[in-house]
């Protein structure tokens, strides 16, 4: 039933490699719009708070956190009193940006999770190529093999 669905000689490896390149490519255009959303931020006149794009040394991810130009880190919900203290156009822009880099933020970890399961994919698609190749396949399951795992009887 199985051959009838998948293709001959279905290994996954070009489709879980095109799936990974397509997140390469995903996580480098959310990127981009971080470093625009942190321009934005940052070419407010008069600011006290900005964007910075802020990357994980160990992992590599990348978030953006809202700082205060004295270098401190701060939170949304901390920056929301300074926020309402604002003319109301800026005031909707900056909770704007908020919602936009909160939404950045979700797609990245989405995507480098994405990234992550097809690597893995790779990864474990190439290590059965391998043994495979190497002459290392299992033997097809006996009937003898199959009645006593399952408790049936089957004839040959």
């Amino acid at each position: 039933m199985c051959r009838n669905v998948l293709p001959k000689g279905f290994t996954g490896k070009g489709e879980a490699l095109r799936w990974r390149n397509e997140l390469i490519v995903a996580v480098a255009q959310v990127h981009a719009a971080m470093t625009t959303l942190h321009q934005a931020t940052k070419a407010v006149r008069s600011r006290f708070f900005y964007l910075e794009r802020f990357r994980r040394g160990q992992t590599g991810t990348v978030t953006l956190r809202w700082r205060q130009t004295t270098g401190r880190y701060v939170t949304w919900p901390t920056l929301q009193p300074s926020v309402r203290q604002l003319p109301p156009a800026l005031r909707a822009w900056y909770a704007e940006a908020q919602q936009y880099a909160a939404w950045l933020n979700a797609q990245e970890c989405a995507l480098r999770h994405a990234l992550g399961l097809a690597e893995r994919l790779l990864r474990e698609g190439s290590a059965s190529t391998a043994s495979t190749e190497a002459g290392n396949r299992l033997p097809p399951p006996s009937a003898i093999a199959l009645t006593t795992t399952t408790g049936e009887q089957h004839e040959q």
